[in-house]
């Protein structure tokens, strides 16, 4: 094909098949939408396509070889389908679609700020946007990406530690996992005078808070402590002068001035 003019395309419904190299070396391409129906998709169709996201519809029963040659981006696929059962023995950057739709994704990543999608991820998790588990799951998957950009990392024993935040948002949620490794500890003033801070979330998990790690977030008024916290260094709240901070976790060890 080599189409470098082309950026979407919407299959159209009556399509079976999907012929040999049909958007092989699109590069621009950035979205494809496939439909139910659809039943085949041969040799190098996708090959070289670099576009973010890809829905495999159920219907397809056969996938020749070497279909996704050089495809860099994620394959949605249904559990237990043939799409799935590729992706798993290609060791292709796959995950399980079931009753998500692909527009969740989309719309959360390129129509809201940081600050509105934090917010959407708060309503899901609470689930008063009557959301289905899957895409509950899949929006804080979502969340847990974009949150990760926001932070830098230290190695430590059994994970990493927070050692700065780069981002610029007034609500942090603050990950389980950042690059795959269990987020263990906040560091020595990671959060020091962040002054747009207003509230943190801590992950399950997470055993301690540093010195002064959000000395200065003088607008914090809210810190989410998971109960797996057990310790909290020196000063690592001075000067937070809203924070209300209801400790309701057994610390091994509480630091001097906490709050001063």
């Amino acid at each position: 094909c080599e189409c470098k003019s082309l950026t979407q395309i919407d299959v159209p419904e009556s399509v079976k098949n999907l012929g040999y190299g049909c958007f092989e070396d699109c590069s621009n391409l950035t979205k494809v939408t496939l439909h139910e129906g659809l039943q085949e998709i041969h040799t190098d169709a996708f090959r070289n396509c670099e576009m973010p996201i890809l829905d495999i519809p159920y219907s397809v029963k056969k996938v020749y070889t070497e279909t996704f040659r050089g495809f860099k981006g994620l394959l949605r696929v249904y559990e237990n389908s043939i799409s799935h059962k590729v992706a798993v023995q290609k060791g292709l950057w796959h995950d399980v679609l079931r009753d998500v739709p692909a527009e969740a994704m989309e719309k959360a990543v390129a129509s809201m700020s940081k600050d509105e999608f934090v917010a959407a991820i708060d309503k899901l998790i609470a689930g008063e946007s009557g959301a289905s588990e899957q895409e509950t799951k899949l929006m804080s998957k979502i969340a847990d990406a974009v949150n990760a950009q926001d932070f830098k990392t230290s190695p430590v024993p059994l994970g990493v530690e927070i050692t700065a935040y780069v981002g610029d948002s007034s609500a942090v949620i603050i990950p389980e996992r950042i690059d795959g490794k269990p987020v263990r500890g906040i560091a020595t003033c990671a959060f020091y005078n962040k002054k747009q801070i207003t509230s943190v979330q801590l992950p399950e998990g997470l055993t301690y808070i540093r010195e002064q790690a959000f000395a200065g977030c003088a607008a914090l008024w809210k810190v989410d402590i998971p109960s797996s916290v057990k310790v909290i260094g020196d000063s690592a709240f001075k000067g937070c002068t809203a924070l209300k901070l209801p400790l309701k976790v057994k610390l091994r060890f509480m630091g001097s001035k906490l709050f001063g």
